[in-house]
């Protein structure tokens, strides 16, 4: 029997159901790090209930697109942050960022509402339509909303438990927003075709399934093989400070204060600067590198965020570049940043915006480097390097011929401020180290810097807007009886495509019982 409150809800007009659908979009958010409400899963439910009293394939749309809108607002409101900075030159642009690019977004979530609403089907099968499209729109919007954007992927709502997060390295990130969306929208069952037991216990079914699995994977963890000391160095300085002409001489001093703490004592350190840490050119500067190899430990080694330019004052390009330094000061390294941020390193369609200046710095462009880099310190062992937001793309974040012991993950969410944003920041790092079955270390500016094992657990950790040296041990992929993949590392976005596609079959071609 119908519930007379959810009637009620089916039937909203115009204004009211948007603003609702809006609502139950930005509750979803809190789903997300660092709140983890699980029960804010529950709007998928309401979402569908609204979407049964769509009359027609518009209306459809615009219910995931309300939905998705409300949800991409609320969840990266943060963003607008970075515009007010500066906000006299940036500030015309927060209602582009707080409002356009959820926008644009909710397109993805348009579509996976339409095309549930083309395929009608009732109770369970519904939630499953619903859930494996809401998947591949995740996947489409990763791959290539705005050179891709896997942010506020709902599977990060589950990765508050270790064991949960573990499938991540069968199915990917997008394993674990399957399991949250038919989570959440199971209970559309009971409101729609009664108290049907079955598709409730085999939900439960498989969530106890996924939990023994990441029970048994972490139980025959493997925690030992060769390890490294990592010293991560956390200034905290605030963005407004960060390129002031007057500050930046104390900023890169405030980093050779912290790793002086470094424990001499120890030979295999490896101290990991943020991104943009040296404020200067540190391959045209070599009183710099001496200076960093005056606190460097004897056998240790530096990876640092800076800038890197070739040519003349004329005709020059410039990257935003990790760089590796042995305790002599030499660079014997250099990645450059492929996956760059819109807007905030380079302008898309410029010669159509020539009045838009890039967030990050009004120089012009950032040049575009060649893609995931691993690089081999002379003892052998293998660093990929991964700079501000390249973290958050699954499987793009290696060099597949040359796989890495660790992953270097150097970032500046000063940006962000105190946010959601550098929470989500850090979450993104602990999947890629499930997914990848290697180990991240982690060092932001302001914060969250830490170190993560090939397992996703957090080793060591320095929260927001702290300063400090981090120190801890962590141990590398490459361990003496071969390296361990994973099976998502081996096959991508099959393993989850193929998991959509069955569930997809099985939903629409099924018998018609409810």
């Amino acid at each position: 029997m119908k519930f007379i409150a959810i009637a009620k809800l089916e039937s909203l007009k115009r204004w009211k159901r948007c603003a609702a659908l809006f609502l139950l979009g930005s509750i979803l958010a809190l789903a997300l790090p660092p709140f983890y409400i699980f029960p804010a899963l529950l709007t998928f439910t309401l979402c569908l209930l609204i979407l049964d009293g769509s009359v027609s394939k518009k209306q459809a749309f615009f219910t995931g697109w309300w939905f998705g809108f409300g949800f991409f607002t609320a969840g990266l409101y943060w963003i607008a942050n970075a515009l007010l900075i500066d906000p006299i030159k940036f500030g015309w642009l927060v209602p582009f960022a707080a409002l356009a690019f959820p926008a644009l977004l909710a397109t993805s979530t348009g579509f996976a509402a339409l095309f549930t609403y083309m395929i009608p089907r009732p109770g369970w099968r519904k939630v499953l339509i619903f859930s494996c499209f809401w998947i591949i729109a995740e996947v489409v919007r990763g791959y290539f909303y705005v050179a891709g954007f896997p942010w506020n992927l709902i599977g990060y709502s589950l990765d508050f438990s270790d064991y949960l997060i573990q499938i991540a390295s069968v199915t990917g990130v997008w394993g674990l927003s399957l399991i949250a969306v038919v989570l959440g929208a199971m209970p559309y069952v009971f409101f729609r075709v009664g108290r049907r037991i079955i598709p409730i216990v085999a939900t439960l079914a498989a969530i106890a399934a996924i939990l023994i699995f990441g029970w048994v994977r972490l139980e025959n963890a493997i925690v030992w093989g060769k390890t490294i000391q990592v010293n991560l160095i956390q200034a905290n300085i605030q963005q407004k400070f960060k390129w002031d002409p007057n500050e930046r001489q104390n900023n890169f001093l405030a980093h050779l204060e912290l790793t002086s703490y470094t424990n001499k004592y120890l030979s295999n350190n490896l101290i990991i600067w943020p991104e943009s840490a040296v404020p200067f050119l540190l391959e045209e500067q070599p009183e710099l590198r001496r200076a960093i190899a005056d606190v460097m430990p004897e056998g240790s080694y530096l990876v640092t965020g800076g800038l890197r330019m070739e040519g003349d004052e004329k005709n020059y390009k410039f990257w935003n570049s990790l760089f590796l330094l042995d305790d002599e000061g030499s660079i014997i390294g250099v990645y450059d940043k492929s996956h760059l941020v819109p807007f905030g390193e380079y302008v898309p369609f410029r010669k159509f915006l020539p009045f838009v200046d890039s967030v990050a710095g009004s120089g012009g462009d950032f040049s575009r480097g060649e893609g995931p880099k691993t690089i081999t310190l002379p003892n052998g062992m293998k660093i990929g390097a991964l700079i501000c937001y390249e973290i958050i793309f699954p499987h793009q974040v290696v060099e597949m011929a040359n796989r890495p012991d660790v992953l270097i993950n150097v970032t500046n969410d000063s940006w962000y401020g105190i946010s959601t944003g550098p929470y989500q920041h850090f979450e993104s790092a602990r999947l890629r180290a499930v997914e990848e079955g290697i180990p991240v270390i982690r060092a932001a500016n302001s914060g969250i810097s830490g170190a993560i094992d090939r397992y996703g657990r957090v080793i060591a950790k320095l929260g927001l807007n702290k300063k400090g040296n981090l120190q801890s041990e962590i141990v590398l992929a490459n361990n003496t009886d071969g390296r361990i993949d994973t099976i998502f590392s081996r096959f991508n976005l099959i393993i989850i495509l193929l998991a959509v596609s069955i569930l997809g079959f099985f939903a629409i071609f099924s018998c018609k019982k409810p």
